[in-house]
């Protein structure tokens, strides 16, 4: 697995963010400071060709960022339609690029407690982890064009929400494979997380998780946003409020029919819970997301 560590040295702001679906994709990158994207293939195989004649195929479910220290053309490949979701962002950053097979684990877990860490995979299939960032991108996208400062703020703290989830998948792809990974705390948050992600639909509370885990609810509080960067509350609505998006997307549901799939009974709350992790309303949201 070839993976960035970027350490961001000021805040990010987002300049783009929307879908691309287009026959005959071409795109030509030079060395942009400063600039950093993140794509996710949805549909048709993308080719990057870089400076030094190296062609990449980049398949549907992959990740394909761009970074500044990359010179590239991109374009569809054999003129397939080509479809994918994007956000690029503006800001200061470090970039060091690694190979799994060959890597100190050790000296990068030092340098994540003492800087702003990302850990961004390049060219990954994205697997089971694909419906949650593509929905996370999707709500940057329809977030991004509001003018409104909540709206904006909003849009930047999923942005920063995608980049601690890539890098959580980044660490736990080295965990397969590194004995030190992960300390006891590691351990406690991803058990956290699958229970969530298993059982989101039948509410869990932060007591049935620690009962599930075995430890206190105060230890499981700190160690999960810790190491997740939310609470457990606001990561379970907002498991819920992506999982009821990807209903209503693929399914044709209705608000209300994709809350009651998600174990939410009252519509007129999930309406509210709906605008609070996304900033809009529901109608609003699709209406942003349909421009794109």
């Amino acid at each position: 697995m070839v993976f960035y560590e970027i350490t961001l040295l000021s805040v990010p702001e987002i300049i783009f963010a929307y879908s691309v679906e287009i026959a005959k994709y071409k795109n030509k990158f030079p060395v942009i400071p400063n600039f950093l994207e993140i794509a996710l293939c949805e549909q048709g195989h993308m080719v990057f060709e870089h400076s030094d004649g190296r062609k990449e195929l980049v398949c549907p479910g992959m990740l394909a960022p761009i970074f500044k220290d990359m010179v590239c053309n991109t374009y569809s490949y054999n003129n397939e339609k080509q479809k994918h979701t994007t956000v690029g962002i503006k800001a200061e950053y470090t970039l060091q690029r690694h190979n799994s097979d060959s890597f100190d684990f050790a000296s990068l877990e030092k340098r994540m407690r003492s800087k702003c860490t990302i850990l961004i995979p390049y060219h990954l299939p994205m697997e089971e982890n694909y419906a949650d960032i593509m929905n996370i991108l999707k709500m940057i996208c329809a977030l991004f064009p509001e003018q409104s400062p909540h709206s904006r703020i909003k849009a930047i703290s999923q942005w920063f929400f995608l980049t601690s989830v890539l890098t959580e998948l980044v660490l736990k792809k080295l965990g397969d494979s590194n004995t030190q990974l992960p300390p006891s705390e590691y351990v406690y948050a991803e058990k956290a997380e699958q229970f969530i992600n298993e059982n989101y639909v039948y509410n869990p509370t932060v007591e049935s998780i620690a009962a599930h885990l075995n430890i206190s609810c105060g230890y499981l509080h700190r160690i999960f946003r810790d190491i997740k960067g939310m609470g457990i509350t606001e990561y379970i609505n907002t498991k819920k409020v992506s999982a009821a998006i990807n209903l209503m997307e693929n399914k044709n549901m209705s608000l209300r029919e994709a809350a009651a799939n998600v174990g939410i009974t009252d519509p007129a709350y999930m309406s509210r819970l709906f605008k609070k992790v996304t900033g809009l309303a529901c109608r609003e949201y699709f209406r942003n997301k349909s421009i794109y």
